[in-house]
């Protein structure tokens, strides 16, 4: 592979965030299995810049042991980026990025590109995505598209309650938001 080539594996629609699939990784205490999730987008590289979405989804396997699940795909819909997991009690909850909930009229050279934070369970199979932010930005305003904030987290407690952390710039430069809710 060339230089070239290197680097345009580490984007996400050929924007330059940073490498969107860094894997997140959590441990069910009960169970004592590793969930492990990335984002992937499949369709390989272009040499352009943005050019839309892309089919980049979430994918997650379990780790019990020697035992490897198969690769799931856990989202659908628009991109998908820099995932966060949580585990416990055998309930995966999964963070990310998404331009799902973008409004329209937040663009960047003719393309919807505004982030949401939102997640997805397995308590309901991953069948409905869940606005986690109050509001959507637009990475191009300070940062090119290059930095976002791009890290996130989740953690389940004892009680059952997820607790999600993530970076944006919709208050016009980087702030960490939160929210707990019932998974």
């Amino acid at each position: 592979l060339s230089p070239g080539e290197l680097t345009m594996r580490a984007q996400l629609s050929d924007e330059a965030f940073r490498v969107s699939a860094i894997p997140s990784v959590s441990l069910d205490p009960a169970s004592q299995t590793v969930a492990v999730v990335w984002a992937d987008g499949e369709r390989g590289c272009k040499e352009n810049r943005f050019w839309g979405a892309t089919n980049a989804q979430v994918k997650l396997v379990l780790l019990h042991g020697t035992h490897v699940s198969g690769t799931r795909i856990v989202t659908k819909g628009a991109d998908k980026a820099l995932p966060s997991v949580a585990y416990r009690d055998r309930q995966v909850v999964v963070g990310y990025y998404t331009r799902s909930f973008a409004p329209h009229d937040c663009v960047y050279d003719t393309k919807t590109v505004c982030l949401d934070y939102a997640y997805s369970t397995s308590a309901d199979q991953f069948a409905t995505e869940r606005r986690l932010s109050d509001g959507s930005f637009n990475p191009y305003e300070q940062f090119d598209g290059e930095f976002i904030g791009d890290y996130g987290g989740l953690a389940i407690g004892p009680d059952g309650v997820a607790h999600a952390v993530w970076t944006d710039s919709r208050g016009g430069d980087q702030n960490i938001y939160s929210q707990a809710f019932r998974p």
